[in-house]
């Protein structure tokens, strides 16, 4: 996570004459991918702290719900057009969470907490972006035909286009903010 700027009420337009959903919606699940990883540079080595792996990593002892790897957890980002604000993070946690049909409402004041107050650095959350993690949830929850998230495995999906993976998911795109920025 990188800290950021955006906060709800400061959308960043990427596109300003195309629909950015439509745009990438074309791009396979691997090419999205592929763009996303070099866009932000991302790694394997990228360091992960230990307090995040807790509760964010499935084979952590003590996940909450929502906990995917980072490589699923990359590719959310894609489907969700999200970048990788502090802001984009938490909503991108946040609508993971919240397609889980068990979350419990004592793991979302746990993540807000830890997040909040116990990450350390450039990975903790600001009071608007723990409260773009509560609004991401609540989406989620209210969302119809929304997929758990959790059990997401983009590996059978890697030829189908963003568009086609959205629809199999359930994610409302016209519900979201794109904020994913273009590979230029």
């Amino acid at each position: 996570m990188e800290s950021g700027n955006l906060t709800p009420s400061q959308p960043v337009i990427i596109h300003r004459n195309v629909d950015p959903w439509q745009d990438d919606g074309q791009l396979t699940l691997t090419a999205a991918y592929a763009r996303y990883m070099k866009m932000y540079a991302i790694t394997p080595d990228t360091h992960i702290p230990w307090i995040v792996k807790l509760i964010e990593n499935p084979a952590s002892p003590l996940p909450l719900s929502g906990a995917v790897t980072l490589y699923r957890h990359d590719f959310i980002h894609c489907l969700l057009g999200r970048g990788l604000t502090n802001a984009d993070e938490a909503f991108v946690i946040g609508f993971t969470m919240g397609s889980v049909p068990k979350l419990k409402k004592l793991e979302v004041a746990c993540f807000k907490f830890v997040s909040r107050y116990l990450y350390p650095g450039k990975f903790r959350l600001t009071k608007a972006e723990v409260d773009i993690f509560s609004d991401a949830v609540r989406l989620a929850k209210a969302t119809t035909g929304l997929c758990s998230l959790e059990d997401f495995d983009p590996d059978p999906l890697l030829n189908k286009s963003l568009a086609e993976v959205r629809q199999l998911l359930g994610i409302p795109v016209r519900k979201l903010t794109y904020t994913m920025f273009p590979n230029n």
